[in-house]
C-alpha cells in the first residue's frame, strides 16, 4: 500500500514517465493488472500512447479508465444499479418540474423556471455542487449563518431558494432515478466490498485537481492496490503560481495519513524542459510565468 506523487511544471516529462513505467512493469510482470486514470477527453490519447508503448503481452491486463467509466466498470460488474439513470436532459426536466413545484415560495429564482437555457444554469450548477458533496442542508446552514451575521440579505435569500429548489429536485429523483451522487455511494459500497482493484497498480495523469468523490474513490483505491501513483502539475516548494495544486497536494498527504499508507514525492525538474526544448522563447515563458519581477 503505497502512494506515489509526481510532480513537475507543463512539459516536464511526467506524462512519459507515467508511460514508461506502466510499460515497465507490463514487460516484467505481464500478469500484473494496471489501470491508468485520466480525464475523460484525454481517454483516446492515453489507450494510443500505451498501445504505443506496452508490449503485446502486457495489453491485456491494463486498462484506460476515466472516473467515470471506472464507475460504470465497477457497477456493470457488480451490479447496485437498481434505478434509473437520467441523463443530463432528463436531469434538467425533473428539475424544470421541481422550479414548478416551488414556484410560489420563489423571488429571486421565480424568472428561472420560465427559460430552459436558465434551468440548465442552474442544473449545471447542482451538478457542482453534487461532485463537492455539498447538500440542501448545508446550502440551508450557510444561509442561516449569513443571516445571524448580517452579511448579506441577497445572498441569504439566492442560498435559502437554491436549497428549497435543489431539496425538491432530491426528492423528485430518488423516488424513480439515479443522479450522480446516488451512483457514487453505490461505487464506494462496491469497492470497499468487492475490492475490484486489490493488488493492483493505478495511475492518475491529467489532472489538475480532484473533486470530494473523486478524492474519496483515491483514498478507497490507496486502501487496497499495491501502489497509487499520481501525476500532478505543480511548480518547486513555494511556487505560489500552482497554489490550487499545492492545495491538491495537501489533501492528498492527508489521505495517505488517513490510510496509513507510505508516502513518496518525487519533483521533475530540470533547467530545459523537454517540451520547449526547441523553442527558447516558450520555454522561457514558461519558466517565468507567474514570476515578479522576471528574469530577462
Amino acid at each position: 500500500m503505497e502512494l506515489n506523487i509526481i510532480t513537475g511544471r507543463a512539459g516536464s516529462g511526467k506524462s512519459r514517465f507515467c508511460i514508461e513505467n506502466i510499460s515497465h512493469i507490463c514487460t516484467e510482470n505481464p500478469e500484473n493488472r494496471v489501470f491508468l486514470i485520466v480525464p475523460e477527453q484525454f481517454a483516446i490519447k492515453a489507450e494510443r500512447r500505451m498501445l504505443e508503448a506496452i508490449p503485446t503481452e502486457g495489453v491485456l491486463n491494463n486498462e484506460v479508465l476515466s472516473f467515470k467509466r471506472l464507475t460504470h466498470r465497477v457497477l456493470n460488474r457488480y451490479g447496485g444499479v437498481n434505478k434509473k439513470i437520467l441523463n443530463m436532459s432528463g436531469r434538467s426536466m425533473v428539475l424544470a418540474h421541481a422550479f414548478k413545484l416551488c414556484q410560489k415560495q420563489l423571488a429571486y429564482y421565480k424568472i428561472f423556471s420560465r427559460s430552459i437555457w436558465n434551468v440548465d444554469k442552474i442544473m449545471n450548477l447542482i451538478t457542482e455542487l453534487v461532485r463537492y458533496g455539498i447538500s440542501p442542508e448545508q446550502l440551508s446552514e450557510t444561509a442561516d449563518r449569513i443571516d445571524r451575521e448580517a452579511q448579506s440579505e441577497e445572498l441569504s435569500v439566492k442560498l435559502k431558494e437554491l436549497s428549497l429548489v435543489y431539496h425538491k429536485y432530491k426528492e423528485l429523483l430518488n423516488t424513480e432515478y439515479m443522479d450522480e451522487l446516488d451512483m457514487h455511494r453505490v461505487l464506494m459500497e462496491k469497492l470497499e466490498n468487492e475490492k475490484p482493484f486489490e493488488h493492483s497498480v493505478v495511475w492518475i495523469d491529467e489532472f489538475t485537481g480532484f473533486t470530494t468523490l473523486e478524492l474519496e474513490i483515491i483514498e478507497c483505491l490507496v486502501r487496497q492496490c499495491a501502489s497509487v501513483n499520481i501525476c500532478m502539475l505543480a511548480g518547486s516548494k513555494g511556487d505560489q503560481t500552482f497554489k490550487g495544486v499545492n492545495y491538491t497536494l495537501k489533501l492528498l498527504g492527508e489521505i495517505a495519513e488517513r490510510t496509513g499508507c507510505k508516502k513518496n514525492v518525487r519533483h521533475i525538474e530540470t533547467d530545459i524542459l523537454p517540451r520547449f526544448a526547441d523553442n527558447p522563447a516558450l520555454a522561457a515563458l514558461e519558466k517565468e510565468f507567474g514570476h515578479y519581477p522576471c528574469k530577462p
